[in-house]
């Protein structure tokens, strides 16, 4: 990694301490990280007053469009699945390129 970011081995290794330090990433073993809990924290602030079923339903109905299956949008909280989006099935559109109908819920 050192080779391909042109920064020296002890440059990283100061780098990947203060990722640490500041929760961004949290070490596992000497050459292993997994993200850190500040890291979910931004991209959950991130999020905040984005609907997201509104930023979600373009990519949906494109990928509805592509495979020609329906796909739904849905959250796990507590082993229950809820439904975030899916399609509105009421509609007479055939052709899932065409078809705008989504329903948040």
């Amino acid at each position: 990694m050192s080779q391909s970011l042109d920064r020296g081995l002890t440059a990283l290794a100061d780098g990947a301490d203060t990722l640490e330090a500041r929760h961004f990433v949290r070490r596992e073993g000497p050459r292993h990280y997994r993200l850190g809990s500040a890291l979910f924290d931004q991209a959950n602030g991130a999020l905040e007053g984005v609907g997201i079923p509104s930023a979600a339903a373009p990519a949906v109905a494109e990928r509805n469009a592509r495979t020609g299956h329906t796909a739904h949008l849905a959250t796990c909280e507590d082993h229950d699945s809820l439904l975030a989006l899916q399609p509105d099935l009421t509609s007479t559109a055939t052709d899932a390129s065409v078809h705008s109908g989504w329903t948040g819920q």
